[in-house]
């Protein structure tokens, strides 16, 4: 779907193949953070709210929201 749309990777096929494995490492280990929380935890309210406090704030640390361009250069390295 994102070759039709217009996506064009620049590394190559191995670029493309190692961002996804990237993705799933990512995956993978941000699941046992949260299986880790809720056999601590146990009130799934609670693991709710410590999920969301996490990750509420990579939003914001993402482009998501903003341009980079627009950013500060200190910022825009970290974006």
């Amino acid at each position: 779907i994102g070759l039709i749309l217009g996506y064009r990777p620049e590394a190559g096929i191995l670029g493309v193949l190692a961002a996804f494995a990237m993705l799933i490492a990512v995956g993978f280990g941000m699941g046992w953070v949260f299986i880790v929380l809720g056999l601590l935890i146990r009130t799934p309210t609670t693991v709710m709210t410590l999920g969301f406090t996490f990750l509420f704030p990579l939003v914001f640390a993402s482009n998501i929201m903003v341009d980079p361009g627009t950013m500060p250069d200190w910022l825009r390295a970290f974006v």
